[in-house]
Order: C-alpha cells, then sequence, then structure tokens
C-alpha cells in the first residue's frame, strides 16, 4: 500500500515536470514555472540545440583508457568503486566518475540496466557538461559545486526522462578544487530522497585519499605564470624551450611532423630543425622515452594549465578559469603558436570577466586575480 502510494505520487511529479519542460520549450526565454531553481537554471543555461540532435561524440576507447588510468581519481576511488561495483550486482544501477570537466572516466552498471545505459551514452570519454548534454546531475553538480539529483523531466534531454541521477562533487581536501564527480542513476521510480546524501558520502571517501599535490596525470604541466612540470610524480625541471616544445604537443594531441614543430617554435627564423630535434631528443629520454615519432605527439596521460583554462573558456566557467589563471602562457616566449595561444586565452579571460554581470563574484575572486595582468579590469567594478 505504502510503495503503490509512492508510485503514484513520483508519477504525479514526472508529469507535473513534463509539462513544465514542455511549457519552457514554448516559452523559453520568458518562462517563469514551477520547477526548482537551478534546474531552471541549467535549462536556460542549456543550449538549445541539444533538444534535437545530441551532440555528444562517441568516445576514443583508447584515449578515454589512458584518461582513466592517468587521472588522481582512480587510485583514490579503488576502495569505492569495489562498493559501488558490488552494489551494482544487487540493485538495478548505472555508476560513473567523471574528471572536473564532466568527461567520463569509468562506468559501472548492472545487468538489470546495462542496455538502458548504453542508450543513454553512460561510456568513458563522453562528456557531460551543459554545452553538450544539458541539464543532468552531472553538469547540475559543475555549475553548483554540491551535491545534487535530477529526477526524470527535470533532465534536458527527453530520453533521460526514464532515470533519476544523484550525482556529488569530489572536492580536493588541500585545494578545495573539485577533482571530479560521482554519479549514481536508477529508473526513476526507484527515486529516494536519501540517495544524495550517500552519494555525497562516497563522494568525500574519495576525496579524502586524494593526496596532498597528487598529481593529475602522469606528465603535469603548469606554464600560466608559474612554469612547473612535474612527471610521475616528481618535480622535472625543464628549459623553456623544452617547455614549449611539449606545450605545442599537447596543443596537437594527434601529432605533429617536425616541420610544423619547428615552425610552431620558431616561425620564420633562420633556424636549423636539428636545433629542435636534439631538444626533442632530450624531452624524449628526460620523459622515459613517452615521446613518438612520425608524427611526433605524447604517448603519456597528460595535464595543462592552460588547455583546463581553455575547457573552462569554451564552458564559461567563470569561477574556475580564474582559479586556474595565474599569469600570461609563458610570458617570454616568443614562439608563434604560444603567442597565439597566449592571445587567445587573454582575450577569453578578459571577455569572461567584463561580461560578468555579478560584482560580487568578481569581488570573491579578486584574490586569485593579484598579481596578473587582469587584475586593472576589476577596478571598474
Amino acid at each position: 500500500m505504502i510503495a503503490s502510494k509512492i508510485d503514484a505520487n513520483l508519477r504525479i511529479r514526472r508529469v507535473r515536470t513534463e509539462k513544465e519542460l514542455e511549457a519552457f520549450y514554448r516559452e523559453s526565454g520568458s518562462y517563469a514555472g514551477q520547477v526548482r531553481r537551478p534546474i531552471l537554471d541549467s535549462w536556460k543555461r542549456s543550449p538549445l540545440d541539444v533538444l534535437g540532435e545530441r551532440t555528444q561524440r562517441l568516445p576514443d576507447e583508447y584515449q578515454a583508457r589512458l584518461a582513466w588510468e592517468g587521472s588522481p581519481l582512480h587510485q583514490a576511488a579503488a576502495p569505492e568503486i569495489g562498493k559501488i561495483t558490488q552494489l551494482a550486482r544487487e540493485t538495478p544501477i548505472v555508476a560513473t566518475l567523471s574528471d572536473a570537466q564532466g568527461t567520463l572516466l569509468w562506468t559501472a552498471s548492472s545487468n538489470a540496466i546495462t542496455k538502458l545505459a548504453e542508450s543513454l551514452n553512460f561510456f568513458p570519454g563522453t562528456n557531460w557538461s551543459e554545452q553538450i548534454a544539458g541539464t543532468n546531475a552531472i553538469s547540475l553538480t559543475m555549475a553548483e559545486q554540491r551535491s545534487c539529483t535530477v529526477f526524470s523531466a527535470e533532465h534536458l534531454l527527453p530520453e533521460w526522462h526514464e532515470i533519476v541521477c544523484y550525482a556529488a562533487p569530489i572536492i580536493h581536501p588541500q585545494s578545495g578544487q573539485m577533482s571530479g564527480i560521482l554519479n549514481i542513476s536508477s529508473h526513476w521510480l526507484r527515486y529516494n530522497p536519501l540517495e544524495e546524501t550517500a552519494v555525497a558520502h562516497l563522494a568525500n571517501n574519495i576525496a579524502q585519499r586524494l593526496a596532498n599535490d597528487f598529481p593529475l596525470a602522469e606528465l603535469e604541466i603548469h606554464v600560466l605564470g608559474q612554469n612547473r612540470c612535474m612527471f610521475r610524480g616528481a618535480p622535472l625541471h625543464l628549459s623553456t624551450r623544452q617547455l614549449e616544445i611539449l606545450c605545442i604537443l599537447i596543443m596537437y594531441p594527434d601529432g605533429t611532423s617536425l616541420k610544423e614543430l619547428h615552425e610552431a617554435i620558431y616561425g620564420d627564423t633562420t633556424v636549423s630543425p636539428a636545433t629542435t630535434k636534439t631538444v626533442l631528443t632530450q624531452l624524449r629520454h628526460l620523459l622515459d622515452g613517452q615521446i613518438g615519432s612520425h608524427p611526433y605527439r605524447l604517448l603519456m596521460p597528460v595535464w595543462a594549465d592552460f588547455v583546463a583554462l581553455g575547457s573552462h573558456l569554451r564552458l564559461h566557467n567563470l569561477t574556475d578559469a580564474i582559479k586556474l589563471y595565474r599569469g600570461d602562457l609563458l610570458p617570454c616566449s616568443t614562439a608563434p603558436a604560444i603567442v597565439e595561444w597566449r592571445h587567445h586565452i587573454d582575450a577569453g579571460m578578459t571577455n569572461l570577466l567584463t561580461k560578468c554581470k555579478s560584482p560580487q563574484t568578481l569581488i570573491r575572486q579578486a584574490g586569485h586575480l593579484l598579481q596578473t595582468p587582469l587584475l586593472p579590469l576589476l577596478r571598474e567594478y
């Protein structure tokens, strides 16, 4: 009797939310509605094209595996993954771990829900940010920086109305930054308000196992206002030219020829390509042979602050962008490829700051902009 009453209430809630979503489709920007404020804000932030053809790209399984193996969450989450995997054997759920940008790193699902999980694109390598997938628990957690639940028709995409999702951020205990997101999904009729708390507890357990200064990938590069490189958890001291070449190789993940790499560093300056090849040989030795040739490319998981910042700029994530920005990209470099990226980053940061409608937000983040070239922009507020 109690179960049937709960089912009836959930069905009423789903129908009511579907009507609100239909009204949002019709009225768009003028819609006020009765849905929860975080859901409404997410609907409005999401691009309209996600309502039609899904824009998630199919994952590259090899790259997705490298990303997972190189993630600091891989080791930190191991004990919880064992618990979640056991839970998936007993309960119809889909569990995922994503990075801080919403890209899935690991997934597990029970046999009873595997087909549904596959139909909804629960694959490592797919991205669940609002810009790609619209409103969902992962994207909402990215925006809200706290645990969130998205029920049935609160999802912007209609095919996800069959599920309820609970997600929680994995916050690094030392840095305070979001390192990833844990999400557990099940059929919408299995909604339980206590599940969000349970997922938040699991996420916190993972966070507590993130080591201080734990590397973000096998190769970790910081070149925004500071030059710091970590290789397999140990500091790696590189020259400016070596950092330039690493950055350019990161800019071309599919690889580049020696000629293209040489031009990206020297432009029209008359320097022998043999100079670039010599530095590449030195780097390959320092990185334990993890640079391929024909084309030249990095063969290991890499995290670079300027690439992460570029992702935040594309997604208009002001808070996370400000936290990453510590100054110009390799300010002493005159390499054409570096200069182009530097201008792109500066233009993107300037655009985000000038379009911010909340002086309070900028005031809260002012400390992160101290000693950076963008600090004068705050004086306008």
